[in-house]
Parts: C-alpha cells; structure tokens; sequence
C-alpha cells in the first residue's frame, strides 16, 4: 500500500505538476478574462471592450491612489449592464473600503440588447458568471476549463492579425501592433441592437451600488467620427440620456466620443486603441478626474 501511494505520489509530480504549471502558463499569457477571476478590488473599471484599454496602471500614478484599481471591462457579448454583470461586480469589489474611484464606462451597446438573443441575455452563458470561485489566486477552476480554448484562441489571433494582446493582472489588456498589422473592419454594426429599458435601470443599480463607496465617473470613450455617427444613428439622445443619469445619481459624466482625432485606432472604424493611445488617453481622464476633484475640494 504505501509503495502504490508513492508511485502515486511520484506521477503526480512527473506529469500533473507540470501540465498544472503549462495551463497556468498558458492562461496568465494569454487569457485576457482570467485575472477578471483572481482578486477583489477597492476600485473598478466597468464597460465593453474600448473601456478594457483603460490602464490602471496611469489611474494610480496619476490619481496617486493607494491601490491598484482591477479593470472589469471586457466585451459586447460579456459585460453589457445587467443583472448578470451587476451581481459579478458585488462579488469583485471590496465594500469595507470608501473613498475609492470607479469608472463606469458607457456606449449605446452597453445597455442595449441584441436581436434574437436569449430572454435573459446575451451573456447568460459566459464564464465569468458560470464560474464558482470568482476571488481565486489561482483559480483552479478556470485553469482547468478554459486552457485549451485560451491557447487556441490567442495562437490564431496572433498569426494571422500581427497583434499581441497582453493581459495584466489589474485587468488592463495591452494591444501591441506589430509591423506587419493591417487594419481590419470588423462588422461593428452588423448585429442589430435595440433599445432596452431594463439594461438602462441596471446601470442605474450599477451605479447605485458603486457609489456606496466611492466617487462615479461616467465615461464616454473617444471614438472615430464614424463610430460617432453609426451610433447616433442607433441611440438618439445618449449623450443627453447618460447625463440625466449621472446628474440623478450625483455622478461626472465625461463625453470623448468626439476626440477620437486626437487617437488613433486598430480598426475601422475606429473604437478600439492600441497600448500607446489607451495610456495616452487614461493619462487625459485622469487629469480631467484630478481637475474635477480639485474643484469639488474647493467649493
């Protein structure tokens, strides 16, 4: 019995060790939704995918906060404002702590819905809300269910577009272009949205349970000059909308939908940044959060 428990002992360290040791490897490399999954945070980044290329890393030197803010912030199909999204963060965020900032990203596509998706959401079957241990370091369970996917995925990224994305642990997703990237166009508008009431009352309960301990900045991200049409063409009155909200939940609201001049963007049109822009422009909000705190301080 004990020379079966020592071989055993002697194939786990042979084989499972190191093929544990590859998928964490392979994950912490190259899955931009893992370190969603790893730890709580004081302060959030919120919204869709431009809202991912926020880098906390500028946030805190910037703001000089004393913790690294975790940016949330994922995809169209992953983290519109809902109940699932709503019920992520609560688990995500540290309620002991005040005085935090959070950045509540918002675009039309946030809080709408998407034609013929489910009843309950387009993102009812997504990891990170079908994830038991959303607080884990490492998280075992996410090791072992999406390795081989992450792997996949990220190898034909790489390829066949020249870009590297690169996952950090407070959840900012750095883009780095290489020299032979071109820009694509992907079907941004090819699904259709509609307008969604419920989605518009949870990023108001979105709202209403961030700001129990800390300050909102409503953001809107600067896109091209075509995004900006195509949008306003899909949401009359968002901008009015967003600002209603935030003058109801006593919130700053920053519109950069029409700096996307100052940017330049990875596809056309354009709404995503790569690294150097997305620093770029969190360098921008945050200067414009520090003026904005400054004021308040002063009044």
């Amino acid at each position: 019995m004990k020379k079966l428990l020592l071989r055993i002992l002697l194939l786990i360290v042979i084989l499972v060790l190191p093929y544990c040791g590859f998928q964490y490897w392979i994950v912490t490399k190259f899955g931009k939704d893992y370190f969603m999954l790893t730890h709580k945070s004081e302060s959030v980044i919120t919204g869709l995918s431009r809202a991912k290329r926020i880098s906390p890393y500028v946030l805190q030197e910037e703001l000089f906060l004393k913790s690294m803010p975790q940016n949330l912030a994922y995809s169209n199909s992953v983290t519109p404002y809902g109940a699932y999204y709503l019920s992520f963060l609560k688990k995500k965020l540290i309620k002991s702590k005040v005085g935090s900032i959070h950045i509540v990203c918002v675009s039309p596509a946030s809080i709408m819905d998407l034609v013929g998706a489910l009843d309950n959401g387009r993102e009812t079957y997504e990891v990170i809300y079908n994830s038991k241990f959303v607080n884990s370091s490492p998280n075992i369970e996410y090791l072992w269910n999406q390795s081989a996917i992450i792997l996949l995925e990220s190898i034909k990224s790489q390829l066949i577009r020249d870009v590297k994305l690169i996952p950090h642990k407070n959840g900012w997703l750095e883009v780095i272009l290489g020299p032979k990237y071109e820009k694509n166009k992907p079907p941004v508008m090819d699904q259709k949205l509609i307008q969604n009431s419920e989605r518009i009352d949870y990023l108001k309960q979105t709202i209403d349970f961030l700001k129990t301990t800390g300050k909102i900045y409503m953001v809107r991200m600067p896109i091209s000059n075509e995004m900006v049409q195509m949008e306003d063409a899909l949401f009359p009155g968002f901008n009015e909308m967003m600002q209603v909200i935030a003058n109801d939940q006593n919130a700053q609201y920053f519109d950069y939908s029409n700096t996307g001049h100052l940017y330049e963007f990875h596809e056309i049109p354009g709404h995503h940044m790569d690294a150097i822009n997305a620093q770029k422009f969190t360098k921008t909000l945050a200067i414009d959060i520090k003026q904005h705190m400054d004021s308040s301080h002063s009044k």
